[in-house]
């Protein structure tokens, strides 16, 4: 398994290097974080999966509102071509392997127990059509919730871009803190269903 490296330099450079270049190719990042931040909780995000970025705006919106030390999960043959990508928190799951696959859904859960920590994850597991209707969502983060020891924060995540008039595409960024039963299908539902609401608000946006 592979983990995080971390350096103040690199961080630094990170938090700069992403604001820039989401400025630079979107016309205009819009996030709507109407929740309560907690302090003292960890966060888990939860996230759509439709492209390269979105990793990265889940950054951005942490060095700009949360203020956690970022985490996200990936496919480990990703990480190993994109090595440099442990420098801003990323650390990998081998799905080919049940035992590994295990140990990066435990450390997971370690991560959670310090309330500094935010862990991103994508439940689709696999970059999926923005237009997609019904996503795909895998157990994974079930056996994340019930190893939870301390209190933690989830937070649904449903980033949307769309043209409009404009040459660059406009991000719109919608949140939703879940408040419901810990257990896999109550959080699945509610995943599910804040993305359907979701591509109505953003199909309402020029209505």
């Amino acid at each position: 398994m592979l983990k995080p490296k971390f350096h103040p330099i690199s961080t630094a450079f990170w938090d700069w290097y992403i604001h820039r270049i989401i400025k630079s190719d979107f016309h205009e990042p819009i996030f709507e974080p109407d929740f309560k931040i907690e302090k003292t909780k960890s966060v888990l995000i939860l996230a759509n999966h439709f492209s390269w970025w979105d990793g990265f705006f889940v950054y951005e919106l942490n060095r700009l509102i949360l203020g956690k030390r970022f985490h996200v999960m990936m496919l480990e043959e990703q990480l190993r071509k994109n090595p440099f990508l442990k420098r801003v928190g990323a650390y990998s799951i081998d799905k080919s392997s049940g035992r590994k696959s295990l140990e990066s859904l435990n450390y997971s859960a370690e991560l959670l127990h310090n309330p500094n920590n935010l862990v991103l994850m994508f439940p689709q597991g696999q970059i999926e059509s923005v237009y997609s209707q019904n996503l795909t969502f895998q157990g994974g983060v079930g056996r994340i919730i019930k190893q939870l020891e301390t209190p933690t924060q989830i937070l649904f995540c449903i980033n949307l871009p769309d043209y409009h008039s404009n040459r660059k595409p406009t991000l719109r960024s919608y949140f939703e803190v879940y408040e419901g039963e810990m257990n896999l299908e109550n959080l699945k539902s509610a995943f599910l269903g804040f993305h359907k609401e979701c591509l109505g608000k953003q199909a309402g946006v020029l209505g």
